[in-house]
């Protein structure tokens, strides 16, 4: 049975109570702190090859397939990428083709969060009925794109993984702009290149029209006159002239 003998045994277990309650809620804390280390170096990492990954990348699909990758190994929830269309409104296809069906409400807030570049659909104040989450795809000077995230309906992101999807839409939207820019050098190139071609053309056939010509127009002026034009020699000369020179 459980009995206390004396006074001093009683005054033992009333200290060593609060002594293991104090050592037990500091070792709590410890373990809370080393989960949330873990966690925190897990996200570290995944952003660091998130970010190395980009490096790597070559080209919009590239780009589409390193960002789809982090956003399931994070989150584990599937995710699109739609580009900026020719009319300003996004793609009729995602980038990678992720996710095969998508309702004409979800292309609303994925408009709509392109056209105000604000965050928009479940989890926000915007059309927050919606079934996806969707985030503009900001880079330094220009929107040139939306994410649209799939979370289960009713799910709500902790202050933590709302600021890592940040930093990974950040990341993104900065890649796809610098493609962006890529491609538009590239066809600049590509046009310089064509008129520096075309006028060196020109000139080429400008140079090689101005010699016959000079020479019709010599042998012309001088079948004006009439001394030259009466003079055999001269006139089949100055007729000669004319045909090899046309």
């Amino acid at each position: 049975a459980f009995k206390v003998a004396s006074t001093d045994d009683m005054m033992m277990c009333l200290a060593f109570l609060p002594a293991a309650c104090v050592t037990g809620l500091l070792t709590m804390r410890i373990k809370r702190q080393e989960r949330d280390l873990i966690k925190r170096e897990r996200r570290t990492n995944a952003l660091y090859d998130f970010s190395r990954c980009l490096a790597e990348a070559r080209g919009a699909e590239e780009i589409a397939v390193c960002g789809y990758a982090s956003l399931q190994r994070i989150f584990g929830f599937p995710a699109a990428i739609f580009p900026v269309g020719a009319d300003g409104r996004p793609a009729h296809a995602p980038l990678g083709g992720s996710v095969a069906l998508i309702s004409a409400k979800d292309e609303a807030v994925a408009a709509w969060c392109l056209q105000n570049r604000r965050k928009a659909g479940q989890g926000t104040d915007t059309l927050a009925s919606a079934e996806c989450l969707c985030l503009p795809l900001l880079g330094r000077s220009e929107c040139v794109g939306v994410l649209m995230f799939f979370p289960p309906q009713g799910y709500r992101l902790d202050p933590e993984h709302e600021a890592m999807l940040d930093a990974l839409v950040s990341h993104l939207g900065v890649a796809f702009e610098r493609e962006a820019f890529a491609a538009r050098s590239k066809n600049a190139e590509v046009l310089e290149n064509s008129e520096r071609l075309h006028q060196a053309l020109l000139n080429s056939v400008s140079h090689e029209l101005r010699t016959p010509l000079t020479g019709l127009m010599g042998a012309a002026s001088a079948l004006r006159d009439d001394k030259v034009a009466a003079n055999p020699e001269h006139r089949a000369l100055l007729t000669q002239t004319i045909e090899e020179g046309a």
